[in-house]
């Protein structure tokens, strides 16, 4: 979901740190923070804006995806970022991608839903072609990429609407489709 830290004087009046406060109440949860907006105030502290996950299940590798922010310049908007966090849910491995795209520009949103498709194929290609690692573990040693991710979030963006609908188009080939899990409940 969205959260803060340093940006009290937002509408709702959050707290200075929204992450330690999810954190204490969620003690035995990860809390993982990507911050599409990081900034600081003058004194030297974050304000930040972004996406959490909060899992009890073992974390494997976590990416902050910075979501393409194209300039329009007839409306406000801010940098977004989507956060993926792949866990190990019994014998399995899950991409978990927690993400919320821009308000009010239509041409952003729709960049940030291409950029969410092109991530997913590239997981997909990743869990079906694993690359090569070097001989001793490291960073070019690779973590397993799952073809299995839950997307969650807020697409400001009706069901009928551009954004919505692009990313549950099918992808045909090899990747697997997004569904909407609210259709199937």
């Amino acid at each position: 979901q969205e959260i803060t830290r340093g940006f009290s004087d937002l509408a709702g009046h959050p707290g200075p740190d929204q992450v330690a406060e999810l954190s204490a109440l969620l003690p035995d949860y990860q809390v993982i923070f990507a911050p599409g907006v990081d900034r600081t105030h003058r004194d030297g502290s974050p304000r930040q804006f972004g996406n959490v996950i909060a899992t009890r299940l073992p974390v494997r590798e976590i990416f902050h995806h910075a979501l393409p922010w194209p300039a329009d310049p007839d409306v406000a908007s801010m940098p977004r970022v989507a956060l993926e966090v792949t866990v190990q849910a019994g014998s399995r491995l899950l991409r978990v991608i927690c993400t919320h795209l821009e308000y009010y520009s239509t041409s952003q949103r729709a960049a940030q839903t291409e950029a969410l498709r092109d991530w997913h194929v590239q997981a997909c290609d990743h869990a079906r072609h694993p690359g090569r690692s070097e001989s001793r573990p490291g960073p070019f040693t690779p973590e397993p990429r799952p073809s299995e991710a839950i997307l969650c979030g807020d697409f400001n963006s009706r069901p009928e609407a551009g954004a919505y609908l692009r990313m549950v188009e099918t992808y045909g080939g090899v990747t697997p489709d997004w569904h909407d899990a609210w259709i199937h409940m």
